[in-house]
């Protein structure tokens, strides 16, 4: 089985964060993997555009492991590889070392703990079993994108439910939270609650999946780290059906990409932004190295970009906020998405049992006693409200 390309994230604010990254590439290097690890006292990463480099690094590896210790939560390259990593769709791997913090987004992915006895041991380890969990990672994203996709074709029935045990519901509850930690709707659109005497008239998509399992699988709550994502993909899928939406609905501004700088850029955002009030930006990862470069050169004295515990926000001149939301390969994007959420209305069909947008159950797999299924979906109607409210632009 072929290794994959390997990125690692560690902080040296504490130390011995690269004390156990330096120990951890030693393994690797032992086991033949291809490896990267920023060093600032190389040579080679001497002059290097820093965020350019990493992000660059962490488009070409397969895995990024991520040494957490005392310090991982305060470290700003940390917070951005680690987001860098998450967008792209990478199989992420948290050490933790003895009772370090970890990042709220990689907690329930915690590979292993590792102390100062044992730290050789668990590289070890995590290096012999690294190709499976790659592969593992590859196909359950396969599959959720086409469960993803097989789902919305589906009609809107209710199947047998099967009642959850008390550890069953645990694995539920992930899948929500999950999803509510990454949708992004209530950020880009108006949401409203079905009421049959406003709504009746609309036409309603189910945006979900239902994934076949194992029986026993409802009673080991240690599958939080692979079921959550199944909430993580129904967030996807409404980023998707908006982008559809408004593709369809709106035309895409061009501009010159000689305007793709911080200067030409916020002038666009300025003018765009005109007589409507946008607080979101939808931007596609591939311009991602040309506006991190702006950070990092600080190319004004006010620079237009911050970036706050792994939220991007870009300033407009009149001082308004614009949070920054970047494409993966599982919500594509080939252009920029200014967003005024007063502009498209979500409504959407509660869970009539939790009151949610997202509905998590187990149902009867019909197919197989020894099996149930995950039916995991959301039952919503989007529609475009204000054209004017949603610009979209690209550099060519």
């Amino acid at each position: 089985m072929p290794k994959p390309l390997v990125f690692i994230s560690y902080t040296d604010i504490d130390k011995t964060g690269k004390r156990f990254a330096v120990e951890l590439r030693r393994v690797l290097q032992q086991s033949g993997y291809d490896h990267f690890l920023f060093d600032h006292s190389l040579k080679e990463h001497l002059g290097e555009n820093l965020w350019s480099m990493l992000a660059n690094e962490i488009a070409k590896r397969d895995v990024v492991i991520v040494v957490c210790t005392a310090a991982i939560t305060a470290s700003d390259g940390s917070d951005f590889e680690i987001n860098q990593a998450l967008s792209r769709g990478k199989l992420v791997v948290p050490m933790r070392y003895d009772d370090a913090p970890v990042p709220e987004t990689l907690f329930s992915k915690i590979h292993d703990v590792f102390d100062d006895d044992n730290y050789y041991s668990k590289f070890d380890s995590v290096a012999r079993v690294l190709p499976q969990l790659y592969e593992r990672h590859l196909l359950i994203q396969n599959e959720r994108q086409k469960a993803r996709a097989k789902f919305q074709k589906l009609p809107v029935i209710q199947p047998s439910v099967v009642r959850p045990s008390e550890r069953g519901a645990k694995l539920l509850e992930s899948i929500v939270q999950a999803y509510y930690r990454d949708s992004l709707i209530e950020q880009v659109s108006l949401i409203e609650n079905y009421d049959s005497s406003v709504h009746r008239e609309l036409s309603f998509i189910q945006i979900g999946l239902r994934v076949p399992i194992p029986k026993d699988w409802m009673e080991e709550t240690d599958r939080i780290v692979l079921v959550e994502e199944l909430g993580t993909s129904v967030a996807l899928g409404e980023r998707n059906y908006l982008r559809n939406i408004w593709s369809k609905e709106i035309e895409t501004e061009i501009f010159s990409t000689d305007e793709f700088n911080l200067e030409g850029f916020q002038q666009i955002l300025h003018e765009l932004s005109a007589g409507i009030n946008p607080t979101v930006l939808f931007a596609p990862i591939d311009a991602f190295v040309r506006v991190a470069s702006w950070i990092r050169n600080k190319i004004r004295p006010t620079v237009a970009i911050k970036w706050e515990r792994g939220q991007a926000y870009f300033v407009l001149e009149d001082d308004r906020e614009l949070k920054m939301f970047w494409s993966n390969k599982y919500a594509p994007l080939d252009h920029f998405v200014l967003i005024d959420p007063s502009a498209t209305r979500w409504v959407v069909k509660p869970d009539p049992f939790s009151g949610k947008r997202l509905s998590a159950t187990f149902v009867k797999n019909e197919k197989d006693l020894n099996k149930v299924d995950f039916l995991v979906k959301t039952v919503t109607s989007a529609e475009l409200v204000n054209s004017n409210g949603v610009k979209l632009f690209k550099f060519e």
